[in-house]
């Protein structure tokens, strides 16, 4: 699968692969949702889930690697560093 296929199917379509097959990678705040990103396949899907209604209100697929900016900061590279 990739994204131009991805974009292609229904949004019901788009959220179940996403849940399935997609790797959750981590989680955002804004201020009326919940933004949860995931990895699938080779591009990124970002789920926005509205705060109040537990609802999906917008998925947003993308492999520009400058829109993980936001999350970056919630990434712990600390087991980078580890030593054993």
């Amino acid at each position: 699968m990739n994204i131009h296929k991805f974009r292609r199917l229904n949004e019901m379509q788009q959220l179940s692969l996403t849940e399935q097959k997609g790797v959750a990678i981590a989680e955002r705040k804004t201020a009326y949702c919940s933004v949860h990103l995931f990895q699938l396949h080779s591009f990124y899907v970002e789920l926005y889930e509205h705060s109040h209604f537990n609802v999906v209100t917008r998925i947003y697929a993308f492999t520009d690697t400058t829109l993980l900016e936001p999350y970056l900061e919630s990434i712990s590279i600390d087991d980078l560093f580890a030593t054993q």
